[in-house]
């Protein structure tokens, strides 16, 4: 079966991980879903400065959360 590795920073693992263990989902499940809804066209990439805008609200956020 192929498979897929995604770098992540220390903090966006730990940050995936908290959320996926709080919503008892694998982060692994969690990922193949929200593949599946981009290859179905029901999600749409940030691209350029949304993209940047959304990694700084996310790092702000889970800065905030301590996590």
């Amino acid at each position: 079966m192929p498979r897929l590795s995604v770098p992540l920073t220390d903090e966006q693992h730990k940050a995936i991980r908290a959320r996926a263990e709080a919503q008892g989902v694998p982060m692994a499940e969690i990922a193949r879903r929200l593949l599946f809804l981009w290859l179905m066209d029901d999600l749409e990439l940030p691209q350029g400065r949304e993209y940047l805008a959304l990694v700084d609200a996310a790092a702000s956020y889970y800065a905030e959360r301590g996590v």
